[in-house]
C-alpha cells in the first residue's frame, strides 16, 4: 500500500480487486486473532523462526522467479478473475 498509495487513491478501478483480495484475509485474521496473539506472538522463539524462514523463502522465491510473457504492467490491469 505504501508503494502504490497514489495509484490506489487516484484510480477507482483498482479498489474492487484490492477489496476482494483483502476481505478473506480480514475474515481469517479476525477469526484466528486470539490464537496468533496468545500462542505465536507470545513465544519469542516461534517469532524468530517464522521471520527467519519467511525471509529465506522470500529470497529463494525471488531467485527462482521468472517473469511470465503476459505479465501485468500496471495495477489497474489486474482483475479478480485473473489466474495466478
Amino acid at each position: 500500500m505504501v508503494l502504490y498509495w497514489k495509484t490506489i487513491i487516484g484510480n477507482k478501478k483498482a479498489w474492487k480487486p484490492l477489496l476482494i483480495a483483502f476481505l478473506p484475509t480480514a475474515i481469517i485474521g479476525v477469526t484466528v486473532y486470539k490464537l496468533v496473539k496468545d500462542v505465536l506472538l507470545g513465544n519469542a522463539m516461534i517469532t524468530v523462526w517464522a521471520l527467519f524462514l519467511g525471509g529465506i523463502a522470500l529470497i529463494l522465491l525471488e531467485l527462482l522467479h521468472k517473469e511470465k510473457e503476459g505479465a501485468v504492467g500496471k495495477i489497474e490491469d489486474i482483475t479478480p478473475k485473473m489466474p495466478f
